[in-house]
Formats: structure tokens, C-alpha cells, sequence
């Protein structure tokens, strides 16, 4: 028995993205303006979204859930890196930080698309798999 439906679980990852987004802001100045319970509640959001995802994308696609783990702790990793060696604007490292962030952006909503359509998919193999073993 799942807990959570693979639609739910992709609704769940659509807040977790915009929770996410609203943790972020800043002013003028670059000073996070979000309150600490916001951000500590978005991290913990984005960890279980990312977990349920990946466990749940195993059965259907392990090389997209390999992927998607993979890239979240490549990009959780940059982020850590970006913080702590505050790297001046045009360096390598903030390139690939933003070549990261693009990538692991494009595959959290593929994984979002792909959860919204696993059931669909999962009923058609089914379904051919029922029809070729009454045609055996």
C-alpha cells in the first residue's frame, strides 16, 4: 500500500518547488528576507520530495531516478559550495553552479511530468502484458 498517490506525490513536488522559490527572496542587497522557519520548512520539503520521488521513480525508471538523486546532491553540494566561497560573479565555479541549477531545474519538473503520467504508463504495460499471456 503507497501512502501517497504518484499525482499527489507530483502536486506535493509542485509545492515543494514554490516553497522553495518563496524561501529565496532577498532585497536589494542580497539579504535573505524570508523568515528562518520558511527556509528550514522548505529544505525539509524539498528532502522528502526528492527521497518519495526517487524511491518511487526505482520501479519505473531506475536510470531517471539514479539521475535525479544523483543531480539533487550535485546541486545541494554547489549550493553548500557557493555559500561558503561566496565566488565572484563570472568565475567557473558560478558557471557551472548555474549549468548545474539549470539541470537539476529541467529534471525536477521532468520527474513532476513523469509522476503525473507513471499510472498511465504502468496501465498500459499491463494491459500488454495480460494480452500477451492470453496469447501464449
Amino acid at each position: 500500500m503507497t501512502l501517497m498517490r504518484n499525482k499527489t506525490l507530483a502536486i506535493f513536488g509542485i509545492v515543494s518547488y514554490l516553497l522553495s522559490v518563496y524561501a529565496s527572496q532577498t532585497d536589494t542587497e542580497g539579504t535573505s528576507t524570508a523568515p528562518v522557519y520558511i527556509v528550514i520548512l522548505s529544505g525539509i520539503v524539498a528532502f522528502v520530495f526528492t527521497v518519495l520521488a526517487t524511491i518511487r521513480l526505482w520501479k519505473f525508471s531506475r536510470q531517471i531516478s539514479i539521475l535525479f538523486g544523483g543531480t539533487s546532491l550535485i546541486f545541494f553540494g554547489m549550493e553548500i559550495l557557493q555559500v561558503t566561497l561566496s565566488p565572484s560573479d563570472g568565475t567557473t565555479l558560478i558557471l557551472i553552479i548555474n549549468i548545474t541549477k539549470v539541470v537539476s531545474l529541467l529534471l525536477y519538473f521532468y520527474v513532476i511530468f513523469l509522476l503525473f503520467k507513471i499510472d498511465k504508463y504502468q496501465a498500459l504495460s499491463e494491459q500488454s502484458n495480460t494480452e500477451e499471456i492470453k496469447n501464449q
